[in-house]
């Protein structure tokens, strides 16, 4: 799972070419996700609405349209919960406008303000002078270029021992990559990902799977499962 952020000013042109750049992603075949942070926006949906009217009153909306649905929670989206999304969602690919919080993913800096990342590996001065082939062109140079997302867990999987030292390998010329991605098993402790070794991943695997066949009304060409484990406090 490869990702790039779109950063700059407000009204610099991100979204602009971050449109162009999906489109020739989906061209390519990519499944891209988009992730745009809007710190500025208080009304997702239109304000005065009935889905305005929830929110104000609610912590969770689920609006649902003719083609398309929206879910509305309140709070901050934790990264395990975005990468969550990202694989249900079938994306291989993110596109986050904005400046990122907590990934570190390479850097399209978009206009002429200031703020810049060791990370910004391409400028567009003008998104809207840009041409088509000037945006595949990019997007080519991005597919090469830009690295696996590092999961921010610090398990050194990789072979360096924090996902800044994968990054800062990577931009030194090193060929690396997280491969959490690789797994197809997640737990998640408290909000807090816990890296698992091949080992006790097939071990996990074969319990749930051998639990999980001998349940009834589940059909026998599942492709994924998905537990949720609550648990009551207890006193020491």
């Amino acid at each position: 799972m490869k990702a790039i952020a779109i950063v700059g000013d407000h009204n610099s042109g991100k979204t602009t070419l971050g449109k162009k750049i999906v489109k020739i992603l989906k061209d390519k075949g990519y499944e891209p996700i988009v992730y745009k942070h809007t710190p500025r926006t208080e009304h997702f949906a239109d304000e005065g609405k009935d889905t305005e009217q929830y929110l104000s009153v609610a912590d969770a909306v689920v609006a649902t349209g003719k083609d398309a649905y929206a879910i509305y929670v309140r709070g901050h989206l934790p990264l395990h919960k975005l990468f969550a999304l990202m694989r249900d969602l079938g994306a291989d690919f993110l596109v986050y406008e904005g400046t990122p919080q907590g990934l570190l993913i390479p850097w399209i800096k978009v206009g002429t303000g200031k703020g810049d990342s060791p990370y910004t590996l391409w400028y567009v001065e003008d998104p809207m002078s840009f041409t088509d082939a000037e945006v595949e062109e990019l997007v080519d140079d991005i597919l090469k270029r830009a690295w696996t997302i590092p999961m921010m867990l610090n398990c050194g999987k990789c072979g360096v021992d924090t996902c800044q030292e994968y990054v800062d390998a990577i931009l030194s010329g090193e060929e690396k990559t997280c491969v959490l991605w690789d797994s197809k098993m997640r737990i998640i402790v408290n909000g807090k990902e816990v890296p698992l070794v091949p080992f006790i991943e097939k071990l996990y695997r074969s319990v749930i799977e051998s639990l999980v066949d001998n349940l009834k009304g589940v059909p026998k060409d599942y492709n994924s499962v998905e537990i949720y484990l609550g648990r009551e406090s207890h006193e020491d």
